[in-house]
This record gives structure tokens, sequence and C-alpha cells, in this order.
């Protein structure tokens, strides 16, 4: 089954999509290995439904200590001011754009005008007595947490070294026997009149053709305190393999890039603002039947990652890896657990795209596509 749709999360909220997680008959499947299948599938998506209740716990927890600091830097009683001067100033830019937008004003000019709100945000700043150099600490403190808390909980997974020399392995071609898609996206503005869209995304699946991937995007622009924007997918392709010898799966892939591109841009707003983006790509493979293994990363071939933390970097726009190259790219691991003769396994072999941000007054956007061929799956057990 293709699937092509765009997804869009509501105003806040976190949402998990899944879809796909199926895989079809093939000969010798006993009517118990499909039945494990379906019983697995139903704990892999309470699985990812966890992953994400658990992200959205820690980042709310994370959210309320992070508050709780930057009241006591501001100091409560100038709080109301702090707030009133974020107000004018993010009002004065807007309407700064919209005379750009009405050709009253030239880009120069609006270059001009935040100069000047800069330094005068600045001299506010010191007025009221703010740190902001602890200002700006509190703010990459807050961002490191998010990203520990991603890894303990969405992006948790095993990393197994890449062997160096091929094994010889049963080769799957397309079609294969399914394919599997997950998403997590959230977004949370510090200011409701942010004008932020919802994270979306794009999942390309055919198991008949052996495409996998998605396409995934963020935004905010009129940012405020800390914006945040987040979008995860994985997307896989499903193979039914009967375990020729008691051992451990092994597993290769052979991808062909189709498009790789990714792009974005940062502007600062404030004068002090932080950004902290995130654009990554991994690589994985799992068992999925009879029952839910980890999910393991490849490595050292972990994948690849775009971070920006510079609120006046400049836009950029290109592809991570032509169309057409084969990525890596034979990439070949074992999978954890001992598994008996003849047994049928189910493994997913996908890629992961993430995107996400964390915006203190920066008009953010950040897009990245990863789309793939698999040109073949390789299983094989390390008993035999």
């Amino acid at each position: 089954m293709e699937t092509a749709e765009t997804k869009t999360a509501p105003m806040y909220t976190a949402e998990v999509h899944t879809a796909d997680m199926h895989a079809g008959r093939v000969e010798g499947l006993p009517d118990d290995a499909y039945w494990q299948m379906t019983e697995a599938s139903i704990e892999l998506r309470r699985q990812g439904a966890a992953e994400g209740k658990a992200f959205n716990d820690g980042r709310r927890a994370a959210a309320d200590q992070f508050q709780a600091h930057l009241r006591q830097i501001i100091g409560e009683s100038h709080l109301d001011k702090y707030q009133a001067a974020r107000a004018l100033q993010k009002q004065t830019l807007k309407a700064a754009r919209q005379n750009i937008v009405l050709g009253r004003e030239s880009a120069a000019q609006f270059d001009a005008l935040r100069r000047r709100l800069v330094n005068e945000s600045h001299a506010f700043l010191d007025s009221i007595g703010v740190d902001r150099n602890a200002f700006h600490n509190l703010g990459l403190d807050y961002a490191g947490k998010l990203a520990a808390l991603f890894d303990r909980t969405l992006g948790h997974g095993e990393s197994a070294p890449a062997e160096s020399s091929r094994k010889r392995n049963h080769t799957f071609l397309p079609p294969f026997s399914g394919s599997s898609s997950f998403a997590h996206n959230f977004f949370s503005k510090g200011d409701s009149s942010d004008d932020m869209t919802a994270p979306t995304f794009n999942f390309f699946l055919s198991f008949q053709t052996g495409e996998m991937g998605s396409s995934t995007a963020c935004a905010v622009s009129d940012a405020s305190d800390y914006d945040e924007s987040s979008v995860v997918c994985r997307s896989a392709m499903r193979q039914w393999f009967q375990m020729p010898a008691l051992g451990q799966v092994r597993v290769s892939n052979l991808l062909e890039v189709i498009n790789s591109h990714y792009s974005g841009s940062v502007y600062d707003e404030w004068g002090w603002s932080t950004i902290d983006l995130k654009q990554g790509l991994r690589y994985y493979a799992q068992v999925t039947s009879p029952t839910v293994g980890p999910r393991v990363y490849y490595y050292p071939l972990v994948g690849w990652q775009n971070e920006v933390t510079d609120e006046d970097a400049p836009a950029w726009s290109t592809q991570r890896w032509p169309a057409g190259q084969n990525e890596g790219m034979f990439v070949q691991t074992v999978l954890p657990g001992v598994i008996a003769k003849n047994t049928w396994v189910l493994v997913d072999v996908g890629v992961e795209n993430s995107n996400w941000f964390l915006s203190n007054d920066v008009t953010v956007t950040s897009h990245q596509t990863a789309r793939y061929w698999t040109k073949n799956i390789g299983l094989s057990s390390t008993g035999s």
C-alpha cells in the first residue's frame, strides 16, 4: 500500500501516528506465525505510544522547571515590565514586516530598526538587573535537557557495530513482505500570538517497489520565549524470514537515494536570542515478530545531523547526497536476541527522519526529506 499523505498537528499538542503496520503472508508461513505478527504489531504500537507519552510528560516537567528558573532570573517584581517590553517590541517588528510587504519600508530600513531594538533590549535588561549570560545559559541547559529526553524516549535504541565484511545472506528484492511507519509530532508556543505553523510530515512507502522515507517541516515566525517544534518519522520495509539455524538475526540492506534535500533559515528577532535546531537521519533495523526487539541503529553509520546554534546563521538549502547514489552503502549488523531454528521472524529495515528546534525569539524554517529505494534486504542467522 502506497501512502504519500500529509498530516498536520492541531494547536498545541503531541500526537503519535502509525500506518501500514502490516505484512502479508508468504509461502510456507504458518498461521500461528501470522497471528504472532498481528499481536506483535499491537505491541509495537503500544511501545510507540508509550515513548511519545514519556517524551510529552518529561517535556512538560522540564518546561515547568525552566519557567520557574526564568522568573527567578528576571525577578518577580520585574515580570510585568519584561512582558510589556517584549509585547511592544514584537508589535513593532510585526508592523515593520507588514510595511515591507506593502512597499512602505525597505529591507535596509527594517534591518536598521531591528538593530536599534536589539540595543534597546540590552539596555532594558540591564536597567532591571537581568544577568543576560545567566539567561542565555538557562536556554542552553534547557535545550540540552530536551535533547537528552529525546534520547531516552522517542530516540531510544541500541547501537550495533556495522560488520566490515559481507556474510552470506538470503537476499530479498522488491516486492517486500510489507511496510511500517511511525510519527510523533509536537509543538508548543511561547506566546499565543506567535505565528507558528504545526509541524507536518509526508510518508513515502511502497513495499511493492521498495520506496520508503518521509519529509518533515517545522516553522515559527513572530517568535517569543522558547517556541518548540518537533517531528520524528520512522519508515521501514518489512521482510519475513525463516531462521535456518539457532542464532541472532544478521541483517543487511542497500539503499539508493531518491531525495536527500534539507533546508532552513533562522532570524534573530530580539538581540539576546538563542536557537538550537537539529535535522537528523539514522538508519535502523528491528525484529518485530514473533516478539518486538529493540531498535538497532547502525554504527558507525549512525546517520547524519545538521545542527544550528547561531541565531544569525545564513540560510541553507542543499542535497545531502546526489540522487541515484547508493547510500553506504552496504550496511550489515546483528540484531539482539537468540532465535530458534525454523522460527519465522519479521524484520523491519528503515530510516528515521527527525526535525526539531527550540527557539528563543528566533524566526525559524526547517525542512528535510529522506527518500530512498530499498534495493535489497539480506537476512541470515549467525548460527549458519
